[in-house]
């Protein structure tokens, strides 16, 4: 039984420096240049679901097609600071009351300390408030009272660990953008992961239309859970300058392990798997 097969969670930040210290101002070593201290603001769009589905071990196949939840985020103000690879982001956001999907509010912290071939970044995000993606397969009309869940609260919490493998690619100009990468370089990549997702519900997360013993076996009324991944992805990166400005782009797959604890109508339930995680 796999009650939450995929949560998802997708983060936008675009920032401009409101400051950098005078006699500060620029550092360069080896292939990049960077500010020691900065101050940013900006806009921080982050956007978290998750999708339902459910796996019959008898059959050895999905008796359940996904549902899917979104949320109805909106842009939100985000304050950055950082100085010497340290750096320490806020974001709080509350969207428009929309007919059809709702409200939703949200809080995002991170915070982060990149050298030169190694990183780590500690990541938390607050979201309350989702919508059911496609209600007239379960017998709803978008923006009906079922379909908008302000009930709904997401927690997520990660810890990414990162070294590089170049001596001429910068970990900070790819992660935390307070160096620029002056010439083209790419790089082989090492991240450890671990993943800490919370979904908690006032009801039944499945319509109750589809929510039977004939779609869910005994595992009707899913109402959230608690999800715990960890894994070791390899990965690869390339940077590409072009007059002052660059592009980075970091992919990371690898193998992973789950525990996952879900709230049922019978009850709490219990249960590990292996998987394949991705991080681009």
């Amino acid at each position: 039984m796999r009650h939450c097969l995929l949560s998802f969670c997708f983060v936008i930040l675009t920032s401009l420096p409101l400051c950098a210290h005078d006699g500060d101002l620029m550092m360069e070593e080896g292939n990049s240049e960077g500010k020691r201290s900065y101050v940013k603001v900006g806009l921080l769009s982050s956007s978290a679901g998750f999708s339902i589905r459910h796996w019959d071990d008898a059959s050895g196949r999905h008796t359940f097609d996904k549902l899917t939840y979104y949320d109805n985020s909106a842009l939100g103000t985000s304050y950055t600071a950082g100085r010497d690879g340290f750096s320490f982001a806020y974001c709080q956001s509350k969207g428009e009351n929309d007919s059809v999907k709702g409200r939703t509010r949200s809080r995002d912290v991170l915070s982060s300390y990149f050298g030169r071939k190694a990183g780590v970044e500690l990541f938390y995000m607050d979201k309350k408030g989702e919508y059911l993606d496609n209600p007239r397969r379960y017998g709803y009309e978008p923006g009906a009272p079922e379909t908008k869940r302000p009930d709904i609260r997401q927690t997520n919490f990660s810890v990414n660990a990162f070294y590089v493998f170049s001596d001429w690619f910068s970990l900070r100009a790819a992660f935390d953008q307070c160096e620029r990468q002056l010439h083209w370089d790419w790089s082989f990549f090492l991240m450890g992961s671990l993943n800490y997702n919370r979904i908690r519900a006032d009801r039944s997360l499945v319509p109750a239309s589809v929510d039977t013993a004939e779609n869910f076996g005994e595992q009707t009324g899913y109402a959230g859970g608690r999800y715990v991944c960890a894994g070791v992805l390899p990965g690869i990166g390339l940077t590409l300058p072009f007059h002052n400005f660059y592009v980075t782009g970091v992919a990371f797959a690898g193998p992973g392990l789950m525990h996952q604890s879900v709230s049922l109508d019978s009850g709490r339930s219990s249960s590990a798997c292996s998987n394949l995680l991705a991080n681009i």
